[in-house]
């Protein structure tokens, strides 16, 4: 389930969180063409899927 975060991309678009299943979720963000993983995160702190 995608969640909007305050954080922001290119143009003001906000980033993205894609919830799923695990605990280290992906971060989108605007490039300004598309979204793009930028990062991982779990509660707003940085992980890693490895």
């Amino acid at each position: 389930m995608p969640e909007f975060l305050k954080t922001k991309g290119k143009d003001g678009w906000p980033d993205i969180e894609n919830d799923g299943s695990g605990f280290c979720f992906e971060i989108l963000r605007w490039n300004g063409d598309k979204y793009k993983v930028d990062r991982y995160e779990n509660n707003g702190k940085t992980c890693s899927l490895h």
